[in-house]
């Protein structure tokens, strides 16, 4: 049997390490009014490591943005509004009895969510990855312009994620399954397509982001 060799690919910090680290680069960030953005994963599964970060960096004036499913308790939503300053937020499904096919949960927890942090007057940028045959269909992305236009201008920007395979590797790297593996690069076409879509109804809107 042939055993592969382990591999670092991180470590555990604490929070006062991880903000040492960020305020190193604090001139390139005041330099191009950058920040810090919290992706994964999902932060929003580590609340507690994620609130005292995100208060570090808000002590700093430092700009904090958070990428996230928005799948989380309405609790750590509210712990968290006050220290960031956008939510970068995925959108998939609005139908709520084929959201959980494809992501094993309801959409619910996700729109209250998003709602709450438009209510906050918090920056959004909605986040749509487009998979052919599983959200590109005109119903759904009707659906999810009726709930942007909503939120009553609070959306600054709507970023098309269109499929890709660049993870195709990973799965084969960790022996992990790749349900996705015959699909293919999402058509340009059809996401410039998309795009004009969401310009159309009065979005500022980009494919990538």
């Amino acid at each position: 049997m042939e055993f592969k060799k382990k591999e670092i690919i991180g470590r555990e910090i604490d929070t006062s390490e991880l903000l040492n680290e960020i305020k190193k680069d604090l001139v390139f960030m005041n330099e191009s009014s950058g920040g810090v953005t919290f992706s994964g994963g999902e932060p929003l599964f580590q609340p507690d490591f994620l609130e005292q970060i995100l208060r570090g960096c808000y002590s700093a004036s430092i700009h904090t943005a958070i990428d996230t499913s928005g799948y989380a308790s309405t609790a750590t939503i509210e712990r968290i509004l006050p220290f960031t300053e956008l939510f970068l937020y995925d959108l998939k499904l609005m139908d709520n009895q084929l959201h959980p096919d494809y992501t094993g949960v309801s959409n619910s927890r996700i729109i209250d969510n998003l709602r709450l942090i438009a209510e906050a007057g918090k920056r959004i940028w909605i986040r749509l990855p487009i998979v052919e045959k599983v959200n590109d269909q005109p119903e759904n992305l009707k659906a999810i312009v009726g709930l942007l236009h909503s939120l009553a201008g609070k959306i600054e920007m709507v970023n098309i994620l269109p499929y890709h395979t660049i993870g195709k590797s990973k799965y084969k790297k960790f022996s992990k399954e790749n349900r996705m593996a015959s699909m293919e690069n999402y058509p340009v076409l059809k996401s410039e397509k998309i795009l004009k879509f969401f310009k159309d109804e009065g979005f500022i809107a980009k494919i990538g982001g």
